[in-house]
């Protein structure tokens, strides 16, 4: 297994408490820079309840540094996933 999803399933497990979906931890990951504008997709209003449930929490900068670690920005220009 990639070692950077492994980092990723560690930190979901360590946190599951308060994250219940993948997506919703992107958000946030995305959320926290305020340089950053994210455009969630919403194709239902129990998309639109998460997405709002991800602006209300916030990652700490020690779970923000870790998925970052885990998954480093690319160094060229690259397309983005949507997911």
């Amino acid at each position: 297994m990639n070692r950077s999803f492994f980092t990723l399933f560690t930190f979901i497990e360590e946190n599951l408490w308060l994250i219940n979906s993948c997506c919703l931890l992107l958000l946030m990951f995305v959320l926290h820079d305020d340089n950053i504008c994210a455009i969630p997709r919403s194709g239902r209003a129990e998309h639109v309840r998460q997405n709002a449930e991800a602006a209300s929490l916030k990652l700490i900068d020690e779970d923000y540094r870790r998925i970052s670690d885990a998954f480093p920005a690319p160094d060229h220009k690259t397309y983005l996933d949507i997911v």
